[in-house]
This record gives C-alpha cells, sequence and structure tokens, in this order.
C-alpha cells in the first residue's frame, strides 16, 4: 500500500480500519512478518490512528533543505 487516506469529513466511520485489517491480512496470507508504514512527522492524527492499530514508532528520519 502506498497511500491510504480518508476525506476529513468521512473519518471516524471505520474505512480506515477495513483498509488496513485487509491489508494486514494479504500481508499474513503472503507470509509476512512485519509490517513497516511511515506518516510525516506533522500528521499526528494519522500517527494516532496507527498507534490505535497498535503499530509502534521504529525510526526517525531526517531532512535538511539547502
Amino acid at each position: 500500500m502506498h497511500h491510504l487516506g480518508t476525506r476529513a469529513d468521512r473519518r471516524k466511520r471505520g474505512v480506515g480500519r477495513t483498509l488496513m485489517a485487509a491489508a494486514e491480512q494479504h500481508a499474513a496470507h503472503r507470509g509476512l512478518d512485519v509490517l513497516r508504514l511511515s506518516t510525516g512527522s506533522f500528521n499526528a492524527d494519522a500517527q494516532a490512528f496507527f498507534a490505535s492499530l497498535g503499530y509502534e514508532p521504529y525510526s526517525i528520519r531526517f531532512i535538511r533543505r539547502p
């Protein structure tokens, strides 16, 4: 999965959870034992959503623009 998004006025209806559950089932079917995802450091809503699904932070990336 490359992007997951829900319009602000459609959130809190289970769409994201349903999509993530399908992705996790697909990964399990393929025998994957680790799932990784990323989001912007500014995206507190996405971070809270993924944490609510049991995902934990594991890496910090830095960027510098010239």
